[in-house]
C-alpha cells in the first residue's frame, strides 16, 4: 500500500488506531543528506503501550496513568527512491493488552471538537454559562458523555484558548469593568490603569479599603514584581518581617 506523502501514510495508520481503540506514537525517524538537504527515508509508528518502564513518579501524582505491556503492535514507513511514495513496508498487528473501540475517542490522541461544538460553546460562554453545563448539555443530545469525543476539561481549555487568542480587546474591559464594581461597591475602591501610546495595559494598581487602611495603621507596602514566582532566590521575605513584627505587637 503507497501513499503520496508521508503524512497521507501516518493518517491511515492513525485512523486504523482509532477505530481499533489504541494510540500511536511515531517511535523512531530515520533521515539521510539528499543535495546538502535532510530528507526523512522512512519512520516506524507503535502502540503507545510498549516497551517497560519504571517511573520514580508515584502513580497518584501522574496525569497519565496508560501503563506500558512490552505491546509489539508496530508499522513500518519506508520512502520508495524510485517513486517517491511511502509504503508500508511490515505491520505487527497483535497487541499484549485488551483493546476497546468504544474508548478510543476519549484518548488524549483521539479526542477533538467539532465546528458545531465549538459555535455551542463560544455562544454559552458569552452569557456565561458554566462550562460543567455546556458539557452536560451536549452529552444529553446524544445519549451521554460515553459517546462524546471530548470531555469537560477539552471544553474548558478550549474556552482558555479562546479567550486568550482574544484576550488582547477582551482582558482590559473585563478588568475595568470589575474595578468599576468594586467602586461602586465600595467607593473607598481605588484603581489606576496605565496605558501606552497604543492603548496596552502597562501598570495597573489597586488598593481595597482594607489595604488602605493597613497602610495607615501600619505604614508600610509590599510590592511584586512579575517574576517573584520564577526567581527561587527571591524569596517573600517582606511579608514574612512584617507579619512576625505585626504578632508581636
Amino acid at each position: 500500500m503507497c501513499f503520496g506523502t508521508l503524512e497521507d501514510a501516518r493518517a491511515y495508520y492513525y485512523r486504523y488506531a482509532a477505530r481499533t481503540g489504541f494510540v500511536v506514537k511515531i517511535r523512531t525517524t530515520g533521515w539521510e543528506t539528499r543535495n546538502d538537504q535532510r530528507v526523512v527515508v522512512n519512520q516506524t509508528l507503535h502502540c503507545n503501550r510498549d516497551g517497560y518502564r519504571t517511573s520514580r513518579v508515584k502513580t497518584p501524582k501522574r496525569s497519565k496513568t496508560m501503563a506500558s505491556t512490552n505491546c509489539k503492535a508496530r508499522c513500518y514507513l519506508a520512502l520508495d527512491k524510485m517513486t517517491g511514495r511511502w509504503r508500508i513496508s511490515r505491520v505487527e498487528l497483535s497487541h499484549s493488552h485488551p483493546l476497546n473501540p468504544k474508548l478510543s475517542g476519549m484518548f488524549s490522541a483521539n479526542r477533538q471538537l467539532s465546528m458545531h461544538v465549538k459555535d455551542l460553546i463560544q455562544q454559552n460562554d458569552q452569557p456565561g454559562i458554566r462550562p460543567s453545563k455546556t458539557y452536560q448539555a451536549l452529552a444529553n443530545t446524544i445519549g451521554g458523555p460515553a459517546n462524546l469525543t471530548f470531555t469537560e476539561k477539552d471544553v474548558r481549555n478550549y474556552i482558555s484558548r479562546h479567550l486568550r487568542i482574544f484576550g488582547d480587546e477582551t482582558d482590559p474591559k473585563e478588568l475595568l469593568k470589575h474595578f468599576s464594581r468594586m467602586k461602586e461597591l465600595n467607593p473607598d475602591f481605588f484603581f489606576e490603569i496605565d496605558v501606552d501610546e497604543n492603548h496596552s495595559i502597562r501598570n495597573v494598581f489597586w488598593a481595597d479599603a482594607w489595604c488602605r487602611a493597613a497602610w495607615e495603621y501600619f505604614g508600610d507596602v509590599v510590592t511584586f514584581d512579575t517574576t517573584y514566582k520564577t526567581n527561587r532566590c527571591q524569596p517573600l521575605w517582606d511579608i514574612y518581617a512584617s507579619w512576625v513584627r505585626i504578632i508581636a505587637e
